[in-house]
């Protein structure tokens, strides 16, 4: 009867302690796996990464941090060998614009000829006067840069005070 009430005992605490780790785990945001983005999709998956394994050197079975995390064991096993160094830096593409050049690009978009144009139309126009200064998403990105994906044509004239309307 003691030995029962013992495991019992240590059963329990395996579970408050794997419920503590799932409560910070899911304090992190709700249901982590269906988070939007790359970025939080990933640090959603660390977060169920470090659940596993506190949850595992707690003492609580593979299986069942596995049915609480939805790590599969293997996942975790590659994760935990894996080197844990620093994502490399992202390096700017060889044929990336310099800025003068985006200077020029954006020039050319708000020119007289252009400002009234969508970048596709534009695209089109500079490849038929034999001109290449960039695709149209590097248009779009240029004008987005400079807040300027909407409308670039100057506003007219400012509409006077209405009419005053007699006889009402």
């Amino acid at each position: 009867m003691r030995r029962e009430l013992e495991l019992a005992q240590a059963k329990l605490a395996r579970t408050e302690t794997a419920l503590t780790i799932m409560e910070s785990a899911c304090a992190l945001g709700g249901h982590l796996q269906e988070r939007a983005g790359r970025s939080e999709r990933a640090r959603a998956r660390q977060a169920l990464m470090a659940a596993y394994h506190a949850l595992t050197s707690a003492r609580i079975t593979t299986r069942d941090a596995k049915r609480l995390t939805g790590i599969a064991r293997s996942s975790a096993e590659r994760d935990r060998r894996r080197p844990t160094s620093a994502p490399p830096a992202r390096r700017a593409p060889a044929n990336a614009l310099t800025p003068a050049e985006r200077e020029q690009v954006l020039r050319l978009l708000n020119s007289p000829e252009f400002v009234d144009a969508a970048p596709a139309q534009i695209y089109a126009a500079l490849l038929d006067q034999g001109m290449y200064v960039g695709s149209i998403a590097t248009m779009y990105r240029v004008l987005r840069e400079h807040a300027q994906v909407r409308e670039r044509r100057p506003a007219g004239p400012a509409a006077g005070p209405p009419a005053s309307r007699v006889g009402r």
